[in-house]
């Protein structure tokens, strides 16, 4: 393995001792391959003890960090076991339970543990009180914590509380010159699929603040070119306010293209019942031949009117993580995977994209105006993004 001076330096401390360790930085730096290394050798030397591997998500470190461990136990030449139902990994004889920070009542599941050393991958996606409980279970004067990350706003708390404070032993910026393995053309493809502050944070390492309009870079295109595979229909629901439904076609190479759907504002035309909702979202299906439709939790009562119906299409819910979700739709659109084509079906979704911004006083948050037909095309990209396996923000496996 070939490894930058930088990781070989963050190796080193993390080998060393030291409590805490933070690797930040750009995506596909070689931050996270190089401490989950050194904290794999580092926690062998103490195979009596409970270690922790934590993540934002189960499903998001199933699809990266367990990888990741597995192909590290094999260069180490130590057997790997994951139990799944357990949540329990082996390697070698060293144990390491698997949590996730997901939610503010997550603190919960390490409560009470004895944990010798523990690793947090995507650091500033997790609760500050996830984290702040874990700290807490590391019970050893040995113990670490080593956590990696890409940047955040300023005043993100891993920031502002912990890092600005010096409560890092060791705290390593990383960019991705750092990984020795990237090709300069790699790089360089990397750099096209952000904008705005999310290009700042995940090519520069910086952290800072998001504002303006967010789906500045969306791309609309005068005409439909190349052959549909499918479609798939996203909605937001609302029954005082407006419902939204956009249609979202996949083609031959992959691309996604919204073709139109529709949009009812209850303010305008007045309410719809579920069953009339639920018979222009059938209309739609048909024109298309649609195979889903991804919805949101509080559309129940639509949902349990369409499931009276025979439906030529499945039903999905929607996940409503806001903020991975609009970095996936940015994404696509900055690197042409989506695109909305122009017409009078799209119409609403140009304006409101056109007008969809930051809340400048609120974090990482859009103002809740404008967003409707967005959220619609949100919750059907975002779902065949997670479903596709590599989405556009989750880059090639690797350093």
């Amino acid at each position: 393995m070939i490894f930058s001076p930088k990781q070989k330096a963050a190796m080193r401390a993390i080998a060393s001792g030291g409590f805490s360790h933070l690797l930040a930085g750009a995506i596909r730096s070689g931050k996270s391959y190089s401490a989950m290394l050194a904290f794999l050798a580092k926690t062998a030397e103490h195979p009596k003890s409970l270690h922790v591997l934590a993540g934002r998500s189960l499903q998001a470190m199933k699809a990266e960090l367990l990888g990741t461990v597995e192909e590290l136990a094999g260069r180490m030449g130590a057997a790997f076991e994951y139990k799944r139902q357990d949540g329990l990994i082996r390697v070698g004889d060293t144990r390491y339970m698997v949590f996730a920070g997901d939610n503010e009542a997550s603190y919960t599941r390490v409560r009470s543990l004895t944990v010798g050393s523990a690793f947090v991958d995507e650091a500033t996606l997790v609760p500050q009180s996830f984290f702040t409980e874990l700290l807490g279970r590391l019970t050893y004067a040995d113990s670490q914590v080593v956590c990696t990350c890409n940047p955040s706003y300023p005043k993100h708390w891993l920031k502002a509380d912990y890092l600005d404070q010096g409560k890092f032993d060791t705290a390593w910026e990383f960019q991705c010159a750092d990984n020795p393995t990237l090709a300069a053309e790699t790089i360089a493809r990397y750099e096209t699929l952000f904008s705005g502050a999310f290009y700042d944070r995940n090519i520069r390492g910086l952290w800072v603040d998001a504002s303006g309009i967010i789906y500045s870079m969306r791309r609309v295109e005068p005409r439909l070119l190349g052959e549909i595979r499918h479609v798939d229909l996203g909605l937001d629901y609302g029954v005082q306010t407006v419902s939204a439904l956009v249609a979202l076609a996949t083609l031959r190479d992959g691309r996604r293209r919204v073709l139109g759907g529709f949009y009812h504002d209850a303010a305008v035309h007045g309410p719809l019942t579920d069953a009339q909702l639920a018979d222009k979202i059938e209309a739609v299906a048909a024109a298309h031949r649609a195979r889903q439709l991804v919805l949101p939790h509080d559309a129940a009562s639509l949902r349990a009117e369409l499931r009276t119906r025979k439906l030529r299409f499945t039903l999905r819910q929607a996940d409503l993580d806001v903020l991975s979700g609009i970095k996936e739709c940015m994404n696509g659109f900055q690197s042409g995977d989506l695109a909305v084509i122009d017409g009078e079906e799209t119409q609403h979704l140009q304006d409101e994209l056109a007008s969809y911004q930051w809340d400048d006083k609120k974090q990482d948050v859009p103002i809740k105006e404008n967003d409707h037909a967005p959220d619609a095309m949100r919750y059907v990209y975002y779902a065949l993004a997670r479903r596709r396996g590599v989405k556009p923000t989750r880059l090639p496996k690797g350093l």
